[in-house]
């Protein structure tokens, strides 16, 4: 696989330590469950498709030298299941989010048949995200809500966030008397 075209050197060492570029990209796509021929087809990335086509080549080399071994890389996985017998013994599952839910992980609650509580701060920006996993909420707020069912538990106003000062030096060490002053 030449790649060179993605702009790194042939030698391994260089490829290993740009690799998580190419594994990074791989995972994003997994997480989110779209197929990298989808992104492809996309006018945004016409002009990458090559690369995309490199980066195709990658992942299957890579696929098949695992697979050669008896390993796999979560990026990798087709089919899953969930363990239900490692869940036994719980009665709730509390997830404390910051940020937002991958397609993947959404996916992966939905199958789980369990009490899910997620706690999470909205902000205006993550308002639209959450939207889209969980239902519309108002941001500025803290929750507690119901996964399976949307229902919120608990709604609390979120704390102002801190005033902060924003200040420039000519040298670091001028840096030290501010700290200590502030």
């Amino acid at each position: 696989i030449d790649i060179s075209k993605l702009g790194f050197k042939k030698e391994f060492l260089s490829f290993a330590k740009n690799s998580e570029f190419i594994f990074g990209f791989l995972r994003e796509l997994f997480l989110e469950k779209v197929d990298i021929d989808n992104v492809v087809l996309a006018d945004t990335y016409l002009e990458f498709e090559e690369h995309l086509e490199i980066i195709k080549k990658t992942k299957q080399k890579y696929k098949e030298l695992l697979e050669k071994d008896g390993y796999t890389d979560n990026f990798l996985i087709d089919e899953y299941g969930i363990n239900s017998k490692l869940l036994d013994g719980i009665d709730k599952i509390e997830i404390f989010l910051d940020g937002y839910l991958s397609k993947f992980e959404i996916e992966v609650l939905d199958k789980i048949d369990k009490n899910i509580v997620v706690f999470l701060e909205v902000s205006k920006f993550n308002k639209d995200l959450v939207k889209k996993f969980l239902c519309e909420l108002e941001d500025g707020y803290k929750y507690e809500i119901e996964y399976k069912t949307k229902t919120i538990l608990s709604k609390q106003k979120s704390n102002p966030m801190p005033k902060a000062s924003v200040s420039s030096f000519s040298k670091r060490f001028d840096e030290i008397g501010f700290v200590f002053a502030k």
